[in-house]
């Protein structure tokens, strides 16, 4: 509340100073204060207002996914999203991931748009929501990868000649540049930093970051699987990549991908960490729809044989993940340790499921209610 001044944070655990600090954007925390200054000091106002901005990103996800897939596939898509347990947290948290994160999804469903019918009011309103995403949290820039992909997709080579993608790049790294210089000023001047200026970083070309990125990238792994896509999502998932591959509009998602993957490379030392967990909630919207494009995989063969050697194929690699479960727990002393419990029982869910589907798939004659076994063995597993 202390000034009101957008552009000079200010923190009370100061010194002797003024208290100005080195930070993002922070449209989120002088928003709170608006909301202060207007009702008063209730905490509930913060968490109000990063549910506004967390039920603006369920919409547009819903919008992304009816753009990139069927309106089955989308329901599916935006049950997954809402439901998803990083995305519950953040939610309704006092931070200002919410806000990045809407900003971040109009970006990508507006470029979308743009790309499809080069309308100037969609480009705009694509360029002012990603510079928002990437003034709030820096590393939202990431998105700027999957938006060179698809123009490289759709126009070919002769995307860098195109004067409006080089329009949007400047448009977006201009006031990016200019806020963060401004923001290293306070930090120079007064010494306080939110963790920008004051973090010890790593080149990636040094030594100590090659050897670290191993256990890096199985930091990163771990919570992904854990936090973002669930054992079973990745299975899917994996399915969902062969069938992206295919399509234009799918290919999409892999661009998305490897967007993801060139953020968490270069961030890796932090978003690596536990406590980093909340950084991956970009992954979330990608995880969704990729898990939900994978029904499609199942669905869109007319082929009787080569339908059940999908599922097959499916409730083999289920069966393999419940054997190694059971091994492990076995290892651990089942069933003397509490956790060597666990993992015997998610074994023997998991390879029991397999065998279910597997006779399921042998014994059903009409193979249209495939999918919905396997979405079965899914929820039952989440």
């Amino acid at each position: 509340l202390e000034g009101m001044n957008i552009f000079y944070p200010r923190i009370d655990w100061r010194k002797d100073g003024p208290g100005y600090v080195e930070s993002e954007f922070p449209i989120y925390p002088w928003g709170i204060a608006v909301l202060y200054k207007m009702f008063g000091y209730h905490e509930e106002l913060a968490r109000l207002l990063s549910f506004l901005f967390s039920a603006l990103s369920c919409l547009v996800f819903y919008k992304i996914a009816l753009f990139l897939l069927s309106p089955i596939e989308a329901i599916i898509a935006i049950a997954i999203f809402a439901t998803n347990p990083l995305a519950v947290r953040l939610g309704s948290a006092v931070q200002p991931e919410p806000v990045m994160f809407a900003s971040y999804l109009l970006g990508i469903y507006f470029f979308l748009k743009w790309l499809n019918n080069d309308r100037f009011i969609h480009f705009l309103i694509a360029l002012v929501a990603t510079t928002l995403a990437a003034l709030t949290k820096i590393p939202a820039l990431h998105v700027g990868i999957l938006f060179a992909a698809l123009c490289i997709d759709r126009f070919g080579w002769r995307a860098l000649t195109r004067w409006r993608l080089f329009a949007f790049a400047a448009g977006v790294l201009l006031p990016t540049i200019l806020w963060y210089l401004h923001a290293r000023s306070l930090w120079l001047q007064f010494g306080n930093s939110l963790g920008i200026s004051n973090e010890a970083y790593l080149r990636m070309t040094s030594l100590s970051f090659l050897k670290a990125a191993p256990f890096t990238i199985l930091g990163i792994a771990r919570i992904e699987v854990l936090n973002v896509w669930t054992l079973p999502g990745c299975l899917l998932g994996f399915f969902a990549f062969l069938q992206a591959a295919k399509s234009r509009k799918h290919r999409a998602l892999l661009y998305w991908l490897i967007a993801l993957a060139c953020l968490y490379f270069v961030t890796g030392r932090t978003t690596g960490q536990r406590w980093a967990a909340y950084y991956h909630i970009v992954s979330v919207p990608c995880a969704a729809l990729l898990i939900a494009l994978s029904l499609s995989w199942f669905q869109n063969s007319t082929n009787v044989n080569f339908l059940k050697k999908k599922i097959s194929i499916f409730s083999g690699i289920i069966g393999i993940i419940g054997i190694a479960f059971l091994g492990f727990g076995l290892r651990q002393g089942f069933p003397s340790r509490g956790d060597s419990i666990l993992y015997f029982i998610l074994g023997c869910i998991f390879a029991g499921m397999a065998i279910s589907i597997w006779l399921k798939c042998l014994k059903s004659k009409d193979l249209k209610l495939l999918p919905f076994f396997v979405g079965l063995l899914f929820a039952f597993v989440i």
